[in-house]
């Protein structure tokens, strides 16, 4: 799937995906290209200076917009829901974190388009289809933005497309309402326009600490089984790990360090290093359609927070004994050791 970016988690609250209450499914219709001129589509997307949003119409879009999408993409289709109230009260965050999730959304954007990197609807729908939460709607709306910023009525995007609304989006929906430029506090958050908003609660997510992260993954595989690597064993179940530590990437050796392993006992030593994502493909396809989108879910929720992600295996084969570990692990923004682990069986 995706590369990650170095920063926390998913849309993810409770134990719980957002979207199942907090989050209006994204629609996928189309996004009112060529509405205005640029400077009013980013007022549409919210004001540009935290000044100017008594010159804005209901639901802080400018007075009219919203009636000239009608038809289109509805009333409110012009941007992502509001961030939930529940969610502000907290400390300052970086510009450079929040222009990260807006840096993120636009890397999905483009890896949608594939080899020619020219992304229309159809592909840009089939993208968050793969994402869950407030992630899915941050590629959702900014593609939407970037859409209507270039009033490009076939809804296609290229690369120039995507990094000139990153220049609008870090100008104008993120640094503009740093008035100091010591962060943006609760106060210039709650003023940010609905889009900035929501960059701002991808990013507070990906903040989560390694040790809140593999809990949520747990939370997330309840329910699916570890059938892989020719265990033989049953109705393995996927469970929280996570070691503290200072990281900066994920090597056997830092792997080996931080779990104190011992290699030159047979049983601590790495058998076996797989592939992250062939191990998430086969998860997928393991199980129920029912279980589809749960396995997707824990797939993107892993792959989109930790970075050098990868499947170890410890204990060789077979001075180690029948009974393997297995780590699906990567190193979280804090620099820990975060995700699940389990047991094969080889006889």
């Amino acid at each position: 799937m995706h590369a990650p970016y170095r920063g926390g988690r998913p849309g993810l609250d409770r134990g719980g995906v957002t979207d199942r209450g907090e989050h209006a499914q994204p629609s996928t219709r189309p996004a009112c290209a060529g509405v205005g001129s640029s400077a009013e589509i980013v007022a549409g997307w919210g004001p540009t200076r935290p000044d100017t949003r008594q010159a804005s119409g209901r639901d802080g879009l400018p007075a009219g917009s919203a009636a000239a999408c009608r038809g289109v993409g509805g009333a409110k289709s012009l941007g992502p829901p509001a961030v939930p109230r529940h969610t502000r009260g907290v400390s300052r965050i970086a510009k450079s974190e929040v222009n990260a999730a807006f840096e993120w959304a636009a890397a999905q954007i483009i890896e949608a388009g594939g080899r020619d990197k020219i992304t229309s609807r159809a592909e840009i729908r089939r993208k968050i289809a793969e994402l869950t939460g407030a992630e899915r709607d941050l590629v959702d709306f900014f593609y939407r933005f970037i859409v209507r910023l270039d009033g490009n009525p076939s809804e296609r995007v290229d690369r120039g497309d995507v990094e000139r609304a990153l220049v609008v989006a870090r100008e104008q929906l993120v640094a503009a309402f740093d008035t100091n430029d010591n962060g943006l506090s609760t106060d210039e958050v709650a003023a940010m326009p609905p889009l900035g908003r929501l960059a701002v609660k991808v990013a507070r997510h990906r903040q989560r600490s390694g040790e809140e992260l593999a809990n949520h993954f747990e939370a997330l595989a309840q329910n699916l089984v570890f059938d892989d690597f020719g265990t033989e064993l049953t109705n393995e179940q996927l469970l929280s790990f996570h070691a503290p530590a200072q990281l900066e990437s994920l090597t056997a050796q830092s792997f080996v360090a931080t779990l104190g392993l011992n290699i030159d006992d047979p049983t601590q030593r790495i058998a076996r290093i797989e592939s992250a994502a062939d191990f998430f493909r086969r998860l997928v396809e393991h199980h129920t359609p029912g279980q589809t989108a749960q396995a997707v879910a824990l797939a993107q929720a892993m792959q989109s927070t930790l970075s050098d992600l990868q499947v170890y295996i410890v204990g060789a084969d077979p001075e180690g004994g029948p009974i393997h570990p297995v780590y699906i692990v990567g190193v979280a923004a804090d620099g820990s050791l975060a995700g699940l682990r389990a047991r094969v069986r080889w006889s």
